[in-house]
């Protein structure tokens, strides 16, 4: 996904991004920063990590 695509996310209202391990961490942190999402809202998921609508994600210690 490129930049300005991350971008527009943001403008979509993009709040939460849960990417999985073939998204990896580079990709959800350029993410992250051109979505303007922080550490606890846009993470690399591992087993056990879980997204609720209203409660958002809940990845254990990961983002801690």
């Amino acid at each position: 996904m490129g930049l300005c695509r991350a971008a527009k996310l943001r403008e979509y209202g993009l709040g939460h991004l849960l990417g999985v391990h073939c998204t990896g961490i580079e990709a959800v942190f350029r993410v992250r920063q051109a979505a303007g999402l922080s550490r606890q809202t846009a993470v690399v998921g591992a087993v056990g990590s879980s997204f609720t609508l209203g409660a958002g994600l809940d990845v254990r210690s990961l983002a801690k």
